[in-house]
């Protein structure tokens, strides 16, 4: 059923999928810098922190490229622009963001 070779392939793609959530964190981490300067920009000039018509181009551009279904990219950019508006408070370094329960880690991968 399954052999040695198998497992190995297992481990290597497990490997690699590591290595793109770590991209992908240092991806997310550097968008919310940009995203705490753009909310101190804003601020400074009297420019409202949220920009729905924004965010819906955002979803629109990146769900017409077809990379993956525009459901999920509506459904991960909402949770990045509810993490850079989370950013962009007074009281961002200190406290954690609301939202929902982390999910449980996926033993499939």
């Amino acid at each position: 059923m399954h052999s040695e070779h198998d497992d190995g392939a297992v481990a290597a793609l497990r490997a690699a999928m590591d290595g793109v959530d770590d991209a992908l964190l240092a991806l997310v981490a550097q968008r919310l810098g940009l995203a705490r300067q753009l909310g101190a920009a804003k601020a400074a000039r009297g420019i409202a922190g949220r920009d729905p018509t924004r965010e819906r181009a955002i979803v629109a551009r990146l769900s017409a490229q077809g990379a993956v279904p525009g459901d999920l990219v509506a459904s991960v950019w909402a949770a990045l622009f509810t993490a850079s508006r989370w950013v962009q408070t007074e009281h961002a370094e200190h406290a954690a963001p609301a939202g929902p329960e982390p999910p449980e880690p996926d033993q499939s991968r």
